[in-house]
């Protein structure tokens, strides 16, 4: 989710982010049409693919990461409390908009994003040392995720509490890991590729990809609504306002 806007651009990174929204568009599509009950999805790819895609927004950062430090050096720490900061105010927006549903968002892609780009930041610049602890912390994530506690205060982490639910969720373990992995890559390579023309499309979603996140789902409900007929009725029955 995280854009380069601002920093370097990269088109074959906006390229790949863009290819990273495409996919997002099309699993959030099938996700509102299971959430209303209009489609059932059963198979194992429906579990891994929204993985696969979040994946990619994370790891596309980190590489973004090792970009934005060569141009801003040492002011890299500010620049990115301040986009951590953009990203925790539309974090806790999307918090509050959840919160009157049973699987209200507590530490989604945006919460994760607003802490890890700050904490990336400072291993921008050694690809070995971001290589050893990415692949660490991936380790640690697929230990701990088989463990539950009771309360939320290891949620952040990757310790679920028991009968947990939310709509999306993206600890640091594992996924900080994977950034990391970003970075190192980012610090090897020059990734300045050049994309053709007829791809420039894909481009300009991926230099959108955060107002594309933060519009997605109105527009996705409202196709539904014009197609159904009763999304709003149905919303308003999941959040309470109507009985």
């Amino acid at each position: 989710m995280d854009s380069v806007e601002g920093w370097k651009r990269l088109e074959f990174l906006d390229f790949l982010r863009g290819v990273a929204v495409i996919l997002m568009l099309v699993f959030h599509v099938y996700f509102d049409l299971r959430y209303f009950g209009k489609i059932t999805l059963n198979s194992p790819f429906w579990y891994f693919f929204p993985r696969f895609i979040g994946g990619m927004f994370i790891f596309i950062s980190g590489i973004s990461l090792t970009f934005a430090r060569k141009k801003y050096g040492k002011m890299l720490i500010k620049v990115t409390v301040k986009r951590a900061l953009s990203y925790l105010s539309l974090a806790l927006l999307i918090t509050l908009l959840t919160f009157p549903t049973n699987c209200y968002v507590r530490f989604g892609i945006l919460h994760f994003f607003a802490v890890a780009v700050v904490l990336g930041s400072f291993f921008t610049g050694y690809m070995t040392r971001s290589f050893i602890t990415g692949v660490l912390l991936i380790l640690a994530g697929m230990i701990i995720s088989g463990f539950s506690i009771n309360g939320e205060y290891l949620l952040w982490l990757g310790v679920m509490p028991y009968n947990f639910c939310t709509l999306d969720y993206y600890p640091l373990l594992p996924w900080f890991g994977l950034m990391l992995l970003g970075i190192a890559v980012g610090n090897k390579s020059e990734l300045n590729l050049k994309i053709p023309d007829y791809l420039n499309p894909v481009v300009y979603l991926g230099r959108k990809s955060l107002l594309i996140y933060m519009i997605q789902h109105p527009l996705i409900l409202l196709m539904m609504q014009v197609y159904y007929g009763d999304i709003i009725e149905e919303i308003l029955r999941i959040t309470g306002i109507q009985p």
